[in-house]
């Protein structure tokens, strides 16, 4: 089924949150624009390392849907910088190469607005005119996602949309006391094709009862459940899934949520689910922004500094 209608060349990242769990952080700084040292040793803000994923994975179009507040921001960003800056960063020929990357990244990305915090489904709604009629890979602004296989997690993605012609989300394997994080799905192993399943039902952050009545996958351990690894390519008509729920006020949490149309989506088409080789890190709560530079950094060139500070830290800790 793969062909030339299957390809997906848009992206949408979603990041008009409010950051309020990085509070006061996100006074100062949005937390899609918080600076990280990528693997390759360079600070980038959030958003730039996502769309570098997006673009790694033959992406060619990026839409981010922003808040008021939050997109002059993004467009500063993504902007050519000043002659000033420029001018200072000649001086440091890598400085100055990431400059003209970041003008060039930033040529390829459009913005839509979500003028109220509406929830996420609504969010994605607000990008529909960007996508068209075209499929797209949606990502979330506060996620990144990485791996040490040779496909990049969207990549993977990508590729399993543009061979099987269907909806498709990333998932991974959790432990049922993770589950109210998390939207759920149910799945059927697809025969001859590892990590790839039919899904049967989708849930948004279940109850361990309810997972365990109706949102079990053969195959898997008894507690383990396919749980959204925060990466989907979705056909345009989610869009239509999406506004049967705003039309009708259908919200949970006062908020449109995208799980809700996904599972009207499932209903009326094929819709997969590929366990992705890789891991996501939310680095919208302090933990996961620890554990997002962690892993960033132990793929890094600073990998051995960082492994000697915390032997450094541990032998403290033992002596004390």
């Amino acid at each position: 089924m793969s062909g030339p209608m299957n390809s997906v060349r848009k992206a949408v990242i979603t990041a008009a949150g409010r950051g309020t769990r990085l509070y006061p952080g996100t006074q100062a700084v949005q937390k899609e624009l918080f600076p990280l040292v990528d693997v390759d040793g360079v600070a980038r803000a959030v958003l730039h390392i996502i769309a570098n994923e997006a673009l790694a994975s033959h992406i060619q179009e990026i839409c981010i849907v922003a808040s008021p507040e939050s997109l002059p921001h993004y467009r500063q960003y993504f902007a050519r910088p000043p002659v000033e800056l420029m001018n200072a960063l000649s001086a440091k020929p890598w400085a100055a190469e990431e400059a003209r990357r970041l003008e060039t990244l930033g040529e390829r990305i459009s913005y839509a607005v979500q003028e109220q915090p509406e929830g996420y489904g609504h969010a994605v709604y607000c990008a529909r005119h960007f996508t068209g009629d075209d499929p797209f890979l949606l990502m979330l602004g506060d996620h990144l996602y990485v791996t040490d296989h040779a496909e990049r997690c969207a990549a993977q993605l990508v590729r399993c949309h543009e061979e099987h012609g269907t909806p498709v989300s990333g998932v991974w394997r959790a432990h049922e006391c993770q589950l109210h994080l998390y939207g759920t799905v149910a799945g059927q192993p697809v025969a001859s094709t590892p990590r790839l399943y039919e899904v049967a039902k989708i849930h948004e952050k279940p109850t361990p009862e309810q997972a365990r009545s109706f949102l079990r996958t053969p195959g898997l351990a008894d507690g383990t459940y396919l749980c959204f690894f925060g990466m989907h390519v979705l056909p345009p008509a989610i869009y239509d899934c999406i506004k049967y729920h705003m039309d009708n006020n259908i919200r949970e949490g006062g908020e449109i949520q995208l799980t809700n149309a996904q599972e009207m989506l499932r209903t009326q088409t094929r819709y997969l689910a590929l366990e992705v080789v890789g891991k996501a890190y939310d680095m919208g709560v302090p933990e996961g922004l620890v554990a997002t530079q962690t892993a960033l950094s132990l793929r890094s060139p600073f990998a051995q500094r960082v492994l000697q500070e915390v032997a450094t830290v541990h032998g403290g800790v033992a002596q004390a």
